[in-house]
Parts: C-alpha cells; structure tokens; sequence
C-alpha cells in the first residue's frame, strides 16, 4: 500500500499540486486526530498512530469525491464516463456539419493496431496511433441528441476558487494556538472541586484542541476548493440554454463567446506545463450578451466555445433530407 500510495501522490502532485497538497494536509490532520485518540482512550501510541494513518488511507479509497486522486481523474475531480450512444452522436455531428472523425478517416477503431509490413519476409510491425480525443480537454458529454443535450465543462468559480481555500488554509495555522488555548480552558472547566490539577491531562487537552481545531478549518479549505472548482452541467434544449444555475431563452442567444483573461487560478497544468490562467466565459443574449460567473482553461477556451456552439446549432435544428424525392419535380394542385 505504501509504495502505491507515494506513486499515486507524487503523480498528482505533478498534476494537480495545489488539491494534492490540501489532500495531503487533511488526511494527515485527520490521523493524527486520530491516533490522539487512540493514544487517550488505549494508550496505544505510535502503534494507534500508524493504524490510524492506515485507516484514513483505506478510508480515503472508498469515497467518491477522492477518485480524482486515487484513480488519476484529470481535471477534477470526477469526470464522468457516461457511454455515449454512437448512433445519437453520428446524427448529432451530421446536424451540426461536423462529421464524425472515425467516419471520415476511414481507420479503425482507436482502441486498435494497425499493422504494417516491412517487405515480402521483413518483420510484422504494429503501430499503435493515439486515441482520438471525442471533446476538447475538460469537457464531456452526458447526453446527446436531436431535442437535447447535456455537457459538463470543468470551470472555477472565479474570485471565490482561490480566496476561499487560501483564508482558510492561514486560518488553519491560527487555530493551532487558539485550539490548544481552548482545549487547556475546557480542561479548566471540567475540574470540579475535590479533583486536583494534572499536568497530563492538561497538555493532552491542549494537544487535542490544537489538531481538531486546525483539522476543521483545513477540511473546510479543501471543500471549499473542492465546491468552487466545480463540473458545471450545461443544458441544451430547442427552447433553453442553462448554464450551471442560470437558464436563458434560447432565441435570444446566439451561443457562448470568450471573456476577458484572468491568472487568477490554473486547471489542468503541471509544475512542467506553462501557466496559461483561466478565461470567464459569455453567453450573447440580446444585443450585449451575459457574463458566467465561470471560467474555463485559457488555454483550452477556443476549442470549448466551438465545441459548445456546434452542439447548440445541433439540437433542435430542423434536419434536411440528405435525397429529397420531391427535388425537380413540379407539385399539381388539382
């Protein structure tokens, strides 16, 4: 377990530094919240110590939110594989005068090799061709087809994606002495008279309010980076257009444009990627348009407006026939 988990860190550390460290920081609170316990009610110290750093781990592969970590989900946390019809997805690309890829190129299926010859006798070579990406990076698709669609774009939530975890990540540090201050006053309080004053006990409360205390204000951080880096769903029907919480009448808008840039936050970037920021996303409605209050990678926001537009164009659109019996033919009326 200790090998898969240092690779599994070091690789989202890559990736995705900033959740990886709040990740970190809260499982080693919380075990250590833990065996404090553990060491209090069985004394079992360093022993109650790595079984609790065990159980948080184990504990930590069983819940959903934390896939993102534990499976290596990019752009996080939790991409959805939701099977795609490819029947629907074919008509949806023929509306939208977007032909499917595989169609086109005629080569086969991605998961697939393609095998070459080298001469009558040479050896079999087998080339492997990289998968094809269906959506543009940090997008995916629910649900396709003519009357509606469903997307989900990986966003941040702009201003709040980064003062919330950071106010209360410095609090976290705060509350290390204020916890500590609490837990000797709780003490304090709990003497009763008879009882006399046991050093022992005093510490082990200061102890305990001084890694609770900072383990609720770093758990909040990370849900709070968690919330506010959100899967916006994006739904698309003839009549509407929701985009997270907000919905717009669809004949007003002539679909989602790109906003001004911001260095404000980064999606999906490593420390050997460049910083690119994050763009907010527009919505034209009316003569002036909507600003989301989301914002997508800079350097993906081009291919995720055209991709998003074309699906917008796509649903609800009035096919034409691709042979129409009627074409040349002079209709009688009697």
């Amino acid at each position: 377990m200790k090998q898969s988990f240092l690779q599994t860190f070091m690789a989202n550390m890559e990736t995705r530094p900033a959740g990886t460290s709040i990740f970190a920081a809260l499982h080693v609170a919380v075990a250590l919240f833990l065996g404090a316990v553990l060491d209090d009610a069985l004394e079992a110290g360093i022993t109650g110590l790595i079984a609790a750093f065990a159980g948080v781990i184990f504990a930590s592969t069983k819940v959903s939110k934390f896939d993102w970590f534990w499976k290596g989900e990019q752009g996080g946390p939790a991409q959805h594989d939701v099977p795609v019809d490819n029947n629907q997805m074919a008509m949806a690309a023929e509306a939208t005068n977007t032909p499917d890829v595989k169609a086109v190129s005629g080569l086969p299926a991605h998961s697939e090799s393609v095998s070459i010859r080298e001469g009558v006798q040479g050896p079999r070579l087998t080339v492997r061709y990289e998968k094809i990406r269906e959506t543009p990076v940090g997008t995916s698709i629910i649900q396709i087809s003519d009357e509606k669609a469903v997307l989900e774009v990986q966003s941040v939530i702009q201003f709040w994606c980064w003062f919330a975890p950071l106010t209360l990540t410095v609090l976290a540090f705060v509350a290390i002495p204020v916890g500590a201050w609490l837990g000797y006053v709780f003490y304090e309080a709990t003497i009763t008279q008879g009882w006399q004053f046991n050093s022992r006990d005093a510490v082990g409360a200061s102890l305990r309010g001084a890694i609770i205390l900072p383990a609720l204000a770093l758990g909040a951080a990370f849900l709070s980076y968690r919330h506010y880096r959100p899967q916006v769903r994006v739904t698309i029907t003839p009549d509407m257009i929701q985009y997270g919480d907000r919905k717009f009448d669809r004949q007003y808008s002539g679909g989602v444009r790109i906003g001004y840039y911001s260095q404000e936050a980064e999606l999906g970037t490593s420390f050997t990627q460049g910083r690119f920021g994050v763009t907010l996303m527009r919505l034209s409605y009316g003569r002036w348009g909507e600003d989301l209050k989301y914002m997508v990678s800079s350097y993906h926001a081009p291919e995720i407006v055209v991709w998003m537009n074309e699906i917008i164009d796509g649903v609800g659109e009035q096919i034409t026939p691709r042979h129409d019996p009627y074409a040349g033919k002079k209709i009688e009326l009697l």
